[in-house]
């Protein structure tokens, strides 16, 4: 999950996101955009659910966010470790 964004062209309810994932940090809108597609630009959200994943392996997850003139921007962007179950 993550907070909504502003912008100064578009009103909240107006600005899109998308979910990338990675093996590999992501630091940058270049990285973000060479990332695995998680979750399709959608407008107005703040929260997203992940299946799918392996066990005791590690992923970088980007949220990146797009105004209604079509500028994106890395918005955040974390990693997490899946937990290993026996």
């Amino acid at each position: 999950n993550w907070a909504i964004a502003s912008d100064n062209i578009s009103p909240t309810a107006n600005l899109e996101y998308k979910i990338v994932r990675s093996a590999t940090s992501i630091n940058n809108l270049t990285d973000a955009n060479s990332a695995t597609l998680v979750l399709a630009y959608t407008p107005n959200i703040t929260t997203s659910n992940v299946t799918g994943l392996t066990p005791d392996t590690s992923y970088f997850f980007a949220v990146v966010v797009r105004d209604q003139a079509g500028n994106e921007t890395l918005y955040n962007s974390s990693s997490v470790t899946t937990l290993f179950y026996r």
